[in-house]
C-alpha cells in the first residue's frame, strides 16, 4: 500500500502504517471513519493539511467516508489556508487496490502511483501578483485578443458573485471547468498556467498548483491500472489545475481497448464531485475536441465554456520572433526582419495540419542562431564584438525551411 511519501523513509513507514489502520478501521465500520477518529490514527506524525488532503482523496478512493460533518465545509471555512475534504466517492467508483513501486523521492508530496512524468508547476510561481497583475500578463501576450477577451469575462463573472454572496443573494454554482480549442502553439498551456493561479487569488482554488499530464500519464494498459493512474494524477492536482493536453487522445485509442473511455468516465466524475477544489482545462485540435466532447453524455455539461485559440496572424509570428531575439539578447537587422516576415506570411497562407504557430517560430528562431554561429566561427576572424555576436542577418535566415 502505498500512500503520501516525503523525503524521509521513518515519515513514509510512520504514514504507511497509520492509513492501513485507518482502511482496516474503516472496513470495520462500514467503510466510514470520524474526522477526530482519522486524526488520532496520524498524531505524532507531522502530516500536514495537504498531506491531510491527499489521505483523505487515498482513503475515498478506496470506498471510505469521512463522517459527514468532517466534509460538509462552506466556502469561507475551506479558505486557502484550510483543510478542503472532497466529497465522498461511491464503492462503486472505487479504485481496484494494487501494490505500487515506490514512489520517487524528490517530491514532497506523492499519492498512491504518482507518475514522475507528470509535470507539476509549484503555486508559489507568481505567488506575489495580484489578480489585476495576473490579467495585465495575459494581455501582454501577442495576439489571443479573443482569448483575453474570454478570460475576461470569467473573472468579472466570477468577481459579480462573490459580490452578489456580500449582499445576500443567491449566486448559482460557478463551473471552473474549461476547453481550450486551438492547434500546438497557440499559447494554451500559458494561459491555463495564469487562469489558475487567478483562481488561486480570487479564493476559488487552495493551491493554486498545475499539474499537466496527457494520455500516457492516464491510461494503463491492463486492466485497474488506468483507474490507478488517473485517481493519482487527480490526487495530485486537488485544489489546483488539472492541465490535459491532447484530451481527445483519451477517446482515439488505436488499438481497440477502451482504457481511455475508463479515465475519461473517472475524470468526468471527478469534474463534479470536487469542482469546489478542483479546476480541470483540456486542450486539443479544434475538430478532435468536438469529438472528444460527445464521447461521454456528461462530459460537455461538466465545462461550462470553451475558448478557441486562434491561429497567429503573419504579423503576430513577426512580433513574437522578434520578442524572442529581444529575449535573448539577440538583435534581428532590417533584413533579417524582412527575410522573417515574408517566411512567416508564407507559412500562414500555405498553412496545414502542421503549422505549429509559436512553435514554428521558436524552430525558426534555433535555426537562426545556429546558422549565426556558423557565420561567425567561418568567418575568419574570432575577434567577436558584442554587435557580432548579437546580431543575426539575412544570411542567416534566408535559408530557412520548416517542413
Amino acid at each position: 500500500m502505498s500512500m503520501i511519501t516525503k523525503n524521509n523513509p521513518s515519515y513514509t513507514e510512520r504514514c504507511s502504517i497509520a492509513l492501513s489502520d485507518a482502511i482496516r478501521f474503516a472496513k470495520d465500520h462500514n467503510n466510514e471513519i470520524p474526522e477526530d477518529r482519522m486524526l488520532s490514527f496520524f498524531s505524532g506524525i507531522a502530516v500536514d493539511e495537504e498531506d491531510l488532503r491527499q489521505v483523505t482523496y487515498v482513503l475515498h478512493a478506496n470506498g471510505i467516508h469521512l463522517a459527514e460533518e468532517s466534509y460538509r465545509l462552506s466556502r469561507e471555512e475551506r479558505a486557502p489556508q484550510g483543510i478542503s475534504f472532497p466529497s465522498p466517492v461511491s464503492a462503486a467508483a472505487a479504485a481496484e487496490k494494487k501494490e505500487e513501486a515506490p514512489a520517487p523521492e524528490k517530491h514532497k508530496i506523492l499519492s498512491f502511483t504518482q507518475n514522475p512524468l507528470v509535470r507539476i508547476t509549484p503555486a508559489s510561481q507568481d505567488e506575489m501578483l495580484s489578480v489585476d497583475d495576473l490579467l495585465a500578463k495575459l494581455h501582454a501576450m501577442i495576439g489571443l485578443d479573443s482569448v483575453k477577451k474570454e478570460v475576461d469575462t470569467c473573472v468579472n463573472i466570477i468577481r459579480i458573485s462573490q459580490e452578489r454572496e456580500k449582499h445576500g443573494l443567491i449566486s448559482p454554482p460557478l463551473s471552473l471547468h474549461l476547453v481550450f480549442s486551438g492547434k500546438p502553439g497557440t499559447g494554451k498551456t500559458t494561459v491555463a498556467r495564469i487562469v489558475g493561479r487567478i483562481y488561486k487569488k480570487l479564493g476559488l482554488l487552495s493551491r493554486g498548483h498545475f499539474v499537466e499530464v496527457d494520455r500516457t500519464q492516464l491510461v494503463g494498459q491492463y486492466i485497474g491500472e488506468t483507474t490507478q493512474k488517473t485517481n493519482a494524477v487527480i490526487a495530485q492536482a486537488m485544489g489546483g489545475v488539472l492541465f490535459i493536453d491532447e484530451a481527445y487522445a483519451l477517446t482515439r485509442d488505436p488499438s481497440g481497448h477502451d482504457f481511455g473511455m475508463e479515465a475519461v468516465d473517472i475524470l468526468t466524475k471527478a469534474m463534479e464531485d470536487y469542482r469546489a477544489d478542483l479546476a480541470i482545462i483540456v486542450a486539443g485540435y479544434p475538430d478532435l475536441m468536438e469529438s472528444f466532447l460527445s464521447a461521454n453524455p456528461g462530459l460537455r455539461s461538466r465545462f461550462g465554456i470553451v475558448i478557441t485559440f486562434p491561429d497567429y496572424t503573419p504579423d503576430e509570428l513577426t512580433a513574437i520572433f522578434r520578442k524572442m531575439c529581444d529575449d535573448s539578447d539577440f538583435i534581428a537587422d532590417d533584413a533579417c526582419m524582412a527575410c522573417a516576415r515574408a517566411f512567416f506570411k508564407d507559412r500562414y497562407e500555405h498553412r496545414g495540419e502542421d503549422f505549429a504557430n509559436a512553435r514554428d517560430v521558436r524552430n525558426y528562431f534555433e535555426r537562426a542562431r545556429r546558422n549565426q554561429a556558423n557565420r561567425l566561427m567561418c568567418s575568419g576572424d574570432l575577434h567577436f564584438t558584442t554587435e557580432d555576436l548579437k546580431t543575426l542577418t539575412a544570411d542567416d535566415v534566408k535559408e530557412i525551411k520548416i517542413s
